[in-house]
């Protein structure tokens, strides 16, 4: 009877000799995807090439990968459309303001807080684009995406629908080296989607109304119960809410994260706040 050493190292041994009988009949040479692994926890061969080819395959252990690329913190921007065309009455263009919240933009931001759209960060790998081939490569190319953002990413100013989008790639996307211009836009959409701001507000109580104002610290709890992080609350010019910023931890939008608490421009004060109602008329 074999001892459980001398098995092991038996097995072993099959393995091994199974894995070098496949290599020598080129089985799916061409069918492994990119980082297909194959082996145990401690070691594994690793696809390292598109096609399966002998001298491509190294070994690994399973789930060493290179470095991380730092983390770009971001912010999602949502506005309010009845406090925005409060603040801003001139500029806001709409007769009939919107009953939800709307998408502003995804804006990366540098480890100070500080939104990214100097100059000297253009140097990172966004760019800039045209409007002819942002409407090539984003709203025709997918319209099912432009026609949610058309409903959840409107203009309240007097900028085209396709305008505002091309002027938030163009000032924020630019800015961050990993979403490509559709994929910006598709990951604000989700994430966005995922926050659902209006229904968190109304599930704590939190309705809009003429002259009806509101604890900060009650809406910043009720957007905390939904995402697990306090937002930061904008009021521009006036004591009225007007933008709501949800932090995520970087410009993939993967996760939400906590924002940087520090004195920022137009935050707003307190203790209470207006949440204006959202279908009444608005006239410039």
């Amino acid at each position: 009877m074999l001892k459980r050493k001398d098995t092991a190292a038996l097995v072993l041994v099959f393995v091994v000799f199974g894995i070098q009988t496949c290599f020598s009949q080129n089985i799916g040479r061409a069918s492994f995807p990119k980082g297909f692994v194959f082996g145990t926890d401690s070691s594994a061969f690793q696809v390292s090439n598109g096609t399966f080819q002998d001298q491509m395959i190294i070994a690994l252990p399973v789930g060493k990968k290179p470095p991380p690329q730092p983390p770009v913190p971001a912010w999602l921007v949502q506005t309010w459309p009845a406090g925005y065309c409060a603040a801003f009455s001139t500029t806001c263009s709409t007769t009939t303001i919107p009953a939800s919240f709307t998408i502003h933009g995804l804006w990366p931001i540098d480890n100070d807080g500080h939104v990214l759209n100097k100059p000297e960060s253009s140097k990172l790998p966004g760019r800039k684009i045209e409007m002819d081939e942002f409407k090539n490569i984003v709203v025709n190319y997918f319209p099912d995406l432009a026609r949610d953002l058309r409903e959840k990413w409107p203009s309240l100013t007097e900028r085209t629908a396709e305008g505002f989008w091309l002027h938030e790639w163009d000032t924020h996307g630019s800015q961050q080296p990993v979403l490509q211009p559709a994929k910006y836009f598709f990951t604000t959409r989700d994430m966005a989607d995922r926050t659902d701001l209006l229904k968190a507000l109304t599930a704590e109580g939190i309705v809009p109304g003429d002259n009806r104002r509101y604890p900060i610290v009650d809406i910043e709890n009720a957007i905390t119960k939904k995402i697990g992080y306090k937002p930061l609350l904008f009021c521009h010019k006036t004591n009225t809410l007007s933008e709501l910023v949800i932090c995520v931890g970087d410009v993939k939008a993967q996760n939400f994260a906590p924002c940087k608490q520090q004195k920022y421009p137009n935050l707003c004060g307190g203790p209470h706040i207006e949440y204006p109602l959202t279908n009444k008329k608005f006239s410039s």
